[in-house]
């Protein structure tokens, strides 16, 4: 298993939720002696990365990855089995994808390939409705290629041991500009969910529209949830860990967003932005060491790009300081730590006998 450390440092055990997402994801993989190649949505790498990294995804049998826009995968990758596209629910991925399905089709196969369709976290009938325009339809059996239809939830991505993202960035303009309330069922539905891992939430309180609208839909799936005896006798038994849920209608508050952030981390996010957990710097800032490159190589193209959670001690400990107070941390710490390298260098004299 990979190392994710920072994400079980706080109140909650966020590396469960990982844990659930890394099952889910094997489940729709399927059985891992089957050689498949996995097409990306490049806007999922990030989001999926966080959950499977590279050997693990080895390990479930993908042996190759590319990402959209593809053509000639059969031509390219003969051998894998099964030809898996994770991608978000957007008619311009659906049509990339039949058209790289129709160019890897093309041709005559001597055994029938299988493409599959993976929508994180959830398809749309629109989408659905696309592809059956093209008679592309889930289940579908031709001598040539089996095509399916699946969806991969992943609904919450644990960030750092105090951050969980829906990973929702368009919501507000979804709402608001173009009337669409499906990001309130995927919210309802994510935070819904928690509770399969974190036990019943036993107050959720809420302001604005569409926090109502939320708080509605998750009272609506405590009461299905509650029908179901198997289901309810398991949530029952577990000691519920989150004490209130709170909802905030962006609307409540409009103007915190155009603030500027006077944190550590919130500076960072200002300047260079954070993504994912990690921020990309001008390499040009950084020693050789840090950068990994031997001396006299030729100088890597593109800016670094630096991982940014509680498991880094230092930005763990600086994150929340407001930046006036940055400068006399590090100056204190830099201190404490020439004072220690001091008297260890007094020992090493005394040790050998010679005055330091």
């Amino acid at each position: 298993m990979a190392a994710a450390g920072h994400l079980s440092g706080g109140r909650l055990n966020l590396t469960l939720l990982r844990e659930a997402a890394r099952d889910e994801l094997k489940a729709v993989l399927g059985d891992e002696r089957q050689k498949k190649v996995i097409v990306w949505d490049e806007s999922l790498i990030k989001p999926v990365g966080l959950i499977a990294e590279v050997p693990f995804l080895k390990q479930l049998g993908v042996y190759k990855m590319v990402r959209l826009p593809v053509s000639n995968l059969t031509e390219a990758y003969p051998e894998a089995n099964e030809y898996l596209f994770f991608t978000k629910a957007k008619v311009s991925m659906v049509e990339q994808i039949v058209q790289s399905i129709r160019e890897s089709t093309a041709r005559k196969q001597q055994t029938a390939k299988k493409f599959t369709v993976v929508f994180v976290p959830y398809a749309t009938q629109h989408c659905i409705d696309k592809f059956e325009e093209y008679k592309m339809t889930n289940g579908l059996k031709l001598p040539t290629f089996e095509f399916a239809i699946t969806e991969y939830r992943l609904e919450t991505l644990p960030l750092d041991s105090d951050v969980i993202s829906l990973d929702l960035s368009t919501a507000f303009t979804d709402l608001y500009l173009q009337s669409d309330p499906t990001v309130v069922h995927q919210a309802a539905r994510a935070i819904g969910k928690l509770q399969a891992v974190f036990g019943l939430y036993p107050k959720i309180v809420g302001k604005g529209k569409y926090a109502k609208d939320v708080g509605t839909i998750l009272s609506r799936m405590h009461t299905e949830m509650m029908a179901n005896p198997g289901f309810a006798q398991s949530l029952k038994e577990l000691t519920p860990q989150i004490d209130m849920v709170v909802l905030l209608d962006r609307t409540v508050d409009l103007l915190t967003p155009l603030c500027t952030q006077l944190t550590y981390e919130g500076l960072i996010d200002e300047l260079y932005g954070i993504t994912y957990g990690a921020s990309k710097f001008p390499r040009e800032t950084f020693s050789e060491d840090v950068q990994n490159v031997r001396k006299g190589d030729p100088p890597t193209p593109g800016p670094l790009t630096v991982p940014l959670t509680s498991e880094e001690e230092v930005f763990g400990k600086l994150r929340d300081f407001n930046f006036r107070k940055v400068g006399k941390y590090l100056s204190s710490e830099a201190k404490k730590i020439k004072e220690i390298y001091d008297v260890s260098l007094a020992g090493m004299g005394v040790m050998f006998g010679v005055r330091v």
